[in-house]
C-alpha cells in the first residue's frame, strides 16, 4: 500500500537525493585528481595514468591538486618524469605483437637445434664438409695438377715482367724530367725513382704516363737520378 509523501517524507527523501548526487560526484572526481584537467580535456586519460602510475604528482605541491597541463616542463621535471617511470615498471616488456619472452626463446632453442635443418640431419651437413675439406679430389683434379698449374703460371708471369730504366743528370736552376718507358704496347704496371741517398735533390712529382713513368723535380748540384718503370708484356 502506498503511504501520502508528508512533509518530514519529502524532507528525507531531498537529503537521500543530495547524498546520491554526492556520491556519483565523487565517484567521477576519483578519475583524476587534478582539479585543472577536466574530463573534457585531450590528455586528459594520459594524465590521469600518469598520475595512477605515480609517475606525476602535481605541479603545486604540498597540495598538488594541479597538473598545469599548459605549462613547459623543466629538465629537473623531465628526469623525475623518468626515474619514477623507470621505478614503476609500469612498461610491460613481457609481451611483444601477442607474444611471451618465451616464445621467442623456443624459436631460438629450435634454431640453435643443429640436429635438424631443411629436413636433413647435421651429418649430413659435416659428410658434406669432410667431402669438401679433401683437396686429393675436386673436380677429377688432384691436388699437385693444381699445384703445377700454379707454378706454370707464376712462371708465365715472370717471364712476362721486366723493368725499364733511364738515368739523367739533374741540373740546376730548372726543373728536370725523366721518364722510362715501356716497349711500345707493353702494360705499365708501376714505377719509381732513386736519387742515391742525395739529399740535393728534391722530387716534386712521380706519376703514370701512358706507357712511361715520369719523375720531375730540382736539383741544389748537379746529381743523378734513376726513373725506372715495371712494365709487363703484351
Amino acid at each position: 500500500m502506498r503511504l501520502p509523501l508528508t512533509k518530514g517524507r519529502r524532507l528525507l527523501t531531498v537529503v537521500a537525493s543530495v547524498l546520491v548526487v554526492g556520491l556519483i560526484a565523487a565517484t567521477a572526481s576519483a578519475a583524476h585528481s587534478f582539479l585543472d584537467v577536466p574530463d573534457e580535456h585531450t590528455f586528459h586519460d594520459d594524465i590521469a595514468w600518469m598520475d595512477e602510475s605515480g609517475i606525476t604528482r602535481g605541479c603545486n605541491p604540498p597540495a598538488n591538486t594541479e597538473y598545469c597541463p599548459d605549462d613547459f616542463v623543466t629538465r629537473g621535471q623531465m628526469a623525475a618524469f623518468f626515474h619514477r617511470f623507470a621505478l614503476a615498471g609500469v612498461a610491460d616488456a613481457g609481451t611483444l605483437e601477442g607474444k611471451e619472452a618465451s616464445d621467442f626463446l623456443d624459436t631460438d632453442s629450435k634454431a640453435a637445434d643443429s640436429d635438424l635443418l631443411d629436413g636433413k640431419d647435421s651429418t649430413e651437413f659435416l659428410g658434406v664438409n669432410d667431402k669438401a675439406a679433401d683437396s686429393d679430389l675436386l673436380d677429377g683434379l688432384d691436388s699437385t695438377d693444381f699445384v703445377q698449374v700454379g707454378d706454370d703460371l707464376g712462371a708465365a708471369l715472370a717471364g712476362s715482367i721486366y723493368v725499364a730504366e733511364e738515368t739523367e743528370g739533374w741540373v740546376l736552376a730548372i726543373t728536370n724530367v725523366t721518364s722510362a718507358s715501356c716497349d711500345p704496347g707493353d702494360v705499365l704496371l708501376s714505377g719509381g725513382y732513386e736519387t742515391g741517398g742525395l739529399l740535393t735533390v728534391n722530387v716534386t712529382d712521380s706519376f703514370p704516363d701512358s706507357e712511361a713513368w715520369t719523375v720531375q723535380g730540382t736539383a741544389t748540384v748537379l746529381a743523378n737520378v734513376t726513373v725506372y718503370a715495371i712494365c709487363v708484356s703484351a
